[in-house]
Parts: structure tokens; sequence; C-alpha cells
């Protein structure tokens, strides 16, 4: 509100350190000033793909690195025992 109010527009990278999963939240984002995204690292490939023909702004994942491995949602460790 205050950066309506006062005109400011100031340009940012979307990462909701959230689940950002479909195209339509990040086009819901650049429409309010956001000039990327950081997709969520549980989206598979294969939507990352089908996903990319309709965004509106380049999005981008961390694929490799500790952050990814503290961050994740899912039970890493455990997966490695199933």
């Amino acid at each position: 509100f205050i950066m309506q109010r006062d005109g400011l527009e100031i340009p940012y990278v979307y990462d909701g350190e959230t689940l950002v999963t479909s195209s339509r939240q990040i086009n819901f984002w650049s429409k309010r000033g956001a000039i990327g995204a950081v997709l969520a690292r549980e989206v598979p490939f294969e939507e990352m793909v089908a996903m990319e023909e309709n965004l509106a702004v380049p999005a981008e994942i961390l694929v490799y690195g500790a952050t990814c491995i503290h961050q994740s949602k899912r039970p890493l460790i455990q997966n490695y025992y199933n």
C-alpha cells in the first residue's frame, strides 16, 4: 500500500520461499511488478518445461547445493532408506 501511495515501483524477483508451482502464480506477481520468479525445488522437470510456455517473466530454480537440502519440504534423508 505504501509503495502504491507514494508511486514507488521497485523491480523484484518473486521468491515466495514456499511452493511456487504454477505459471498463474508467477504471472499474478509479474502483474504486480515482479521481473522474475524462483520455482519450487519440488516441481518436476516435465512440469517446468510445460510451464515455460505460459510465463510472462523469466523463472529460475536452484538445483544443487546445501540450500536445496536444508529448505526442501521433502523428507530427503528418509527417502534414501526407502
